[in-house]
């Protein structure tokens, strides 16, 4: 490319810069008139003309736009659509907008505070995601899909973050929080997928990737991926309404072509079954448990082959131990384990 073709790119791209600014402006504009009254508004319009804050506000919003089009392809590559159809960017742009008002230097602390949380709560009636507006995101964010996402009040988030729809950055307690720092701090370049649960006054490092239904509680140091280990269970015990008498529990498992690992706490008299899709007791399969402890099972099979699978459908690990059970939803291998024969 020429320089002068250079040149033109570089101002083209300016100009769509400036109008994509200029379009979410008037969107801003129009949704803070919904929430205040005409003295708020004209102590805010005031501010927009000589205050930086709305101009860094609007630049940050465009980061939004533009970090959202590069990816997700289902953006098509097009600012417009992100800003006039995807309402998890609505409740950035109210996050965004209310963060400018607790800056406002022409409202007092108490109007401010009010304004932005009804932009808050109007967010939230709208996308149905809570984003308290004393939260701290950086640059580059994006909420993709978002519904039932929750950022906390003392929230701190990185930039270039990516999180997905029924996230909850929260506290770790139910009632009686501190009102100090309850909730994580999220460094840069983190992705948290949907359903995933951080929460307390933790810190999550930079490029940090967390795998959905994730719940953490615990500081994660930067460069690494968090993912659940432990396999679907349906747990019971006899005394149904004695919680405390539940002791097993169960928070890994490996399976490998003739012994399935499963590691937890609680163990006592364990007896190892396969079931199947109604929970019924195969007893064709012999299982030999030749290894355990209080935290280990080491579950040897000896005559298990994917054909059982086919024949059975899909197969489950019931485990008993005095008063409790719970059975472990298809912990296999894909292709099945093989039989002393070693046939598929």
């Amino acid at each position: 490319m020429s320089i002068n073709h250079q040149v033109r790119a570089t101002e083209n791209n300016l100009a769509n810069l400036d109008a994509l600014k200029n379009r979410i402006s008037a969107k801003a504009r129009s949704v803070i008139c919904t929430i205040a009254n005409t003295e708020e508004l004209a102590c805010l319009k005031s501010e927009f003309d000589v205050e930086n804050n709305w101009d860094n506000t609007i630049d940050f919003l465009a980061q939004d736009v533009l970090a959202f089009v590069e990816k997700d392809p289902a953006s098509r590559n097009d600012p417009e659509l992100v800003l006039n159809t995807y309402i998890s960017f609505d409740a950035v742009l109210h996050y965004r907008l209310a963060r400018y008002i607790l800056s406002a230097q022409r409202l007092t602390e108490n109007i401010a505070f009010k304004l932005a949380m009804a932009l808050s709560n109007r967010a939230k009636s709208i996308t149905g995601i809570d984003i308290h507006p004393s939260a701290k995101i950086g640059k580059n964010f994006i909420l993709d899909h978002g519904y039932g996402t929750v950022i906390g009040e003392t929230c701190e988030i990185g930039d270039n973050c990516y999180i997905l729809a029924g996230v909850v950055l929260g506290s770790l307690c139910i009632a009686n929080n501190p009102s100090s720092k309850r909730h994580p701090t999220i460094g840069d370049n983190v992705e948290i997928g949907g359903s995933a649960s951080v929460l307390g006054n933790i810190t999550v490092g930079d490029h940090v990737f967390i795998a959905p239904h994730c719940v953490i509680t615990s500081d994660v140091p930067s460069d690494s991926k968090v993912s659940i280990v432990n396999q679907l269970q349906v747990s019971k015990t006899n005394r149904v309404t004695d919680k405390s008498s539940r002791r097993i529990q169960i928070y890994g498992i490996v399976p490998m072509p003739d012994k399935c690992v499963i590691y937890g706490i609680g163990f006592f008299q364990p007896e190892v079954h396969i079931v199947d899709d109604r929970y019924r007791i195969l007893e064709q399969y012999t299982l030999n448990l030749n290894y355990w402890d209080a935290s280990t099972l080491i579950i040897e099979f000896t005559n298990f082959s994917s054909n059982g699978v086919s024949r059975h459908g899909k197969l489950h690990l019931y485990i008993v131990d005095s008063e409790e059970s719970i059975i472990l939803l298809s912990p296999f291998i894909s292709r099945g384990y093989m039989n002393q024969n070693n046939n598929p």
